[in-house]
This record gives C-alpha cells, structure tokens and sequence, in this order.
C-alpha cells in the first residue's frame, strides 16, 4: 500500500501538537515542584487511623506523667524515711492567682498542645500531630513561610498550638501557633485573623510554647540546696536560678546549714500541662543560721536589671570582696619585700593565687578602659567605676572574649582567667583598686554601698516589690498548696 504524503497544513499541525505536549508536561512538572519547594500539606483531613494513633500518644504521655509523679512520691517517701538525708523537708506551694483569689489558670482557651519535632520532622508532618490538616494547615504554613522555611525545623523544637474548640481534632478552632526554637529567642507566632467570615493567618517573630504562670515556694534545707529542692519537688533548672542569685552574696558550702530555710517567687512556662522550664527568679528570701537575706530582682527598662532589698536599697555591696572564687590570699596592700627583685618595693594590691584558668571577676558595674599585653603585669586590664573608683587586674593567662577596650561589664562578669604572664612566680591574680587618681587598699572599698533603685524608678518599683512580698508572707501564712 502506498504511503500518504503529508501536507504542510498537516505536518504544521503535528508540530503544534508536539510543543503542546511538552508545554502541558513542563507545566504538571513545574506546579509539582512549586508544591514541594512550599511544604504544601496534604489538603486530605487526617486519617481515623492518624486521629487515633495522636490520641493514644496524649494518653501514653499522660500514664507516664502519672508514673513519674508516683515514682517522685516514692522516692520523696523514702528519702524521708533515710537517716543519712535527715527529715523531710517542710514545703509549702502557692500561685499568684491562688493569692489574689482568683481561680488558678482563667478558662480563656479551652484546649492546648504541644509537640516536639522529631528527626527528620517537617512542619506540615508536625502539624498533623497536632491536628492541623487540610486548608488551615495550608494557611499556616503559607504565614509561617514568610518568616522562615518550613524544612528547616530542628530536632527538639517545640510546637505550641491554642484552640477555642474544646476538641484538638477541630483544626478550624486554631486560634494560635508557636514554633519556639530550642534556645530561648527566636521562635515565631502564627496568629489568626478573622476577615470577611474566613479565617487567615499570619507570621510575626517571637513566642514561647505556653503560658508564665507565677509560683511561691517554701522549702526547709537538708544535706543541701539542689537536693532539698528536688526534695520539694522541683528540678535542677530551678537549683541553678536560686545558686546563680545567692551565689554573689554568700557561700553556699559554708553559710548553708540544714534547718535553714528558703522561700521564692518564680516565673514557670507551662504548655498542655506540662513544666517546659523555669523561665526566671523574682524574689529570694533565705532564713539561715549563719545568713539571712531578701532580695527583688528588677529591671528598670534601661539596662540596668539587678536584686535590691525590699526598700530599693542596694542588697550587696558596690564591690566584689574577691574577683577570684577560691582563690587563696597570698600577698596584702603595702611595703614588701619584692619576691624576684629582692628590695622592698610598695605593693599597689592584693593577690590571690589560683590555678591557670580560673575566672576573674570583675569587681563591679563599669566601662572597660585599658586592655594590655606586656611589661610587669603581663596581661592586663582596668575597668572604670562610679564615684571616681578604678580596678585593675594583672598577670592573666588570657582574655575574655568580651573583654575590650569601650566594653559596659557587668559586676561579676569574666573578664579574663588567672595566669603567670608578666613579673610573676607562680599563677595568681594581682588586684588593684584606685581611688581619683591614687592606689588605695582593696580592703578599704568593702564597705562601700552599692546604687540602689533609680529615683524615677522608685514608686514603680515599690509595687513591684510589695507584690512579690504579698506571696512569701503567704507562704508563711501556709498558703493553699503542699504542706
């Protein structure tokens, strides 16, 4: 049979047909890829499969918070009953909202989740163990990428969800999410904005995965600090807030006795239930044998955030006793003989020996104003202070990394590590402290009071305080909690 010759109209027309084809496949290609590149989420609702198995981990997380809770009531039994920890410690629980009488969380939003993002974990994949699916899960990943990629999700991050349904499945009850990182800034807040009877969201930096609630606790003290307040039934995030406070103003190995007591208001950040950290330390009141103390943190606004005493006065000292925390006093302010130069020399200090690479501290609230490398005192620096007072510090092995020339330092802030750089036998600091323009003995600055609250700070401070006070003299009146 003979074969048909093509016209030019139709082999024009096989051509077209060709380019459409490759047009229509370049186009699926290319929408599928968008939809990958954008973490778009399966429209589908969740499975009953999916639904069920998200329920039966709240349950499984529910059954080991009931075990753990067991499991501490155990070991607080038996740790009661051991003669080596001594008698239970007496403690006494109450909230901010237990003693302004109101009830202990307002019913504002009825149901909240969290979860944490697994290896491998992507948004729309950690959504959906919220209950997030469909169109509303869309939305929110369309907000969220404004701000930041889907993927890119870490492995322990947290997700807080907030809905106005009193059912978790109700993906369209959403009212708020976090993504909180796994340090404590940067996460982000997908909100909800209600236009025109539909639903949008949209992205704004900041958040944390759940709500400050405020807590007093009194805790009778054992064998020691961490051990009695795990005792009380509180972790070692809390242990290291309260040593951090009372760290500057007493020994906690030598002014620590058992049968002393502690009292603290504390901020918690709470999520679905659950302790997701102790978030900061208010107030601090020890009743001790040997130590007694009060103190309010409070933060001005301006830079400055401090611990005062309840009437806004200063509650340590201007000054640092010892920039070095054990260190061993080995040498005074005054004439010496000079232990290299062998002639009596004037001694403009006190040293402390330490071994290499212990911490030095600055002595006080200052502006660094000389840092140096080289001659007698080896590596160096000098801070400035208030009322025309100066610090020095010599013969260090190195430098902080923001120690430099201009730097604001914070009382107790590491300036640098002990060393023997310099005129120098052996490791230790050289502490010197000049007083307009003339070396003075660092014993002599002791006594110096530190700055309390500003004068524009005073009357907002005071309310601060006295409601911070309100809740340790409740906790004396023993409060509503565990006794």
């Amino acid at each position: 049979m003979a074969m048909r010759s093509l016209t030019g109209e139709e082999s024009g027309r096989g051509a077209w047909t060709s380019v459409g084809a490759v047009v229509v496949v370049a186009v699926i290609a290319g929408g599928n890829l968008l939809w990958w590149l954008g973490d778009r989420p399966d429209p589908e609702p969740m499975t009953e499969a999916a639904r069920l198995g998200v329920l039966q981990d709240d349950r499984d997380r529910a059954q080991r918070a009931e075990q753990e809770a067991a499991r501490a009531k155990a070991v607080a039994t038996a740790a009661a009953a051991d003669p080596a920890l001594g008698p239970a410690p007496k403690r006494v629980e109450v909230t901010a909202a237990q003693v302004k009488k109101v009830p202990l969380a307002p019913i504002a939003v009825p149901t909240e989740r969290l979860v944490t993002i697994q290896p491998g974990e992507t948004l729309t994949a950690a959504l959906g163990r919220l209950f997030i699916h469909g169109p509303t899960a869309a939305r929110v990943v369309k907000a969220y990428s404004t701000l930041r990629k889907p993927r890119r999700l870490q492995v322990g991050q947290r997700l807080f969800a907030r809905f106005e349904s009193p059912s978790p499945m109700d993906a369209e009850g959403l009212i708020s999410l976090v993504v909180a990182p796994r340090r404590r800034r940067g996460g982000v807040t997908v909100v909800r904005r209600t236009k025109a009877d539909r639903h949008e969201y949209v992205a704004k930096e900041g958040g944390v995965p759940g709500s400050l609630m405020r807590r007093a606790l009194r805790c009778g003290i054992g064998a020691s600090l961490s051990r009695s307040l795990s005792r009380c039934g509180h972790g070692p995030g809390l242990a290291s807030l309260i040593s951090v406070a009372l760290g500057r103003r007493m020994s906690l190995r030598s002014d620590v006795r058992a049968g002393d007591e502690i009292r603290v208001v504390f901020d918690e950040l709470v999520a679905a239930g659950e302790r997701v950290r102790y978030e900061r330390l208010l107030a601090i009141s020890y009743r001790g044998q040997r130590r007694k103390l009060t103190g309010i943190y409070f933060d001005d606004g301006r830079g400055r955030a401090d611990w005062f005493a309840a009437s806004g006065s200063a509650l340590e000292p201007m000054f640092l006793r010892e920039p070095v925390s054990g260190g061993r006093h080995t040498s005074s302010f005054g004439m010496r003989l000079h232990p290299i130069l062998g002639v009596r020399k004037m001694h403009n200090g006190t040293d402390f020996a330490a071994a290499t690479g212990t911490p030095i501290k600055a002595a006080a609230d200052g502006k660094v104003i000389k840092v140096k490398s080289g001659g007698a005192a080896g590596r160096h620096v000098r801070i400035k202070h208030l009322f025309g007072y100066q610090s020095e510090y010599m013969h260090l092995s190195r430098f902080a990394r923001r120690t430099r020339v201009g730097a604001a330092i914070k009382k107790g802030q590491v300036l640098g590590y002990v060393g023997t750089s310099g005129r120098s036998t052996a490791p230790h600091l050289h502490y010197g402290m000049i007083k307009n323009g003339n070396y003075i003995d660092p014993v002599q600055t002791h006594g110096i009071p530190g700055i309390g609250v500003a004068a524009r700070d005073k009357k907002r401070f005071a309310e601060h305080a006295a409601e911070l006070m309100k809740l340790l003299r409740a906790l004396d009146d023993g409060g509503s909690g565990d006794a």
